[in-house]
């Protein structure tokens, strides 16, 4: 099996007053993970899945509700920072 010598990079997040992950919202998180190359998974109750329009829209957030999001591959850094602007209502 082959190992992995690229790491993960996760963030949590707080949404912002302005923002709740509704389909446009949550729409827009995968087409910056496509845009930056990476896939983004979400930590639920249940552990680490990946971030899908079905699994961020059942998070039935509201501002002020934390939520991590991990990224691999492509521009991690870029995309996470991007992906916190958007939850962040910046």
């Amino acid at each position: 099996m082959a190992s992995k010598n690229r790491s993960m990079l996760e963030r949590s997040y707080i949404i912002g007053k302005d923002c709740t992950l509704h389909a446009r919202p949550a729409a827009a998180l995968l087409k910056i993970a496509k845009t930056h190359g990476c896939e983004v998974s979400l930590k639920t109750t249940k552990g680490w899945e990946k971030a899908g329009i079905m699994n961020l829209l059942l998070l039935k957030t509201t501002p002020g509700i934390k939520i991590t999001l991990r990224a691999d591959g492509g521009s991690e850094e870029e995309c996470l920072a991007a992906i916190r602007l958007l939850l962040e209502g910046v």
